[in-house]
């Protein structure tokens, strides 16, 4: 990993797509074979139960 200042980035997929920049394989190749990336955008907060 890099020293320095952390990155903040807005949302999710921005910061998967900074992350996947260091990467050999395509960013698209690479989300549509992550079994986490979907299990975390599909996740929800109790308060969508409620």
């Amino acid at each position: 990993m890099e020293q320095g200042n952390p990155f903040i980035l807005d949302n999710f997929d921005d910061s998967t797509k900074k992350m996947a920049e260091g990467f050999m394989v395509s960013y698209k190749y690479w989300k549509q074979s992550s079994k986490l990336i979907n299990f975390i955008k599909t996740q929800r907060t109790i308060d969508n139960f409620l």
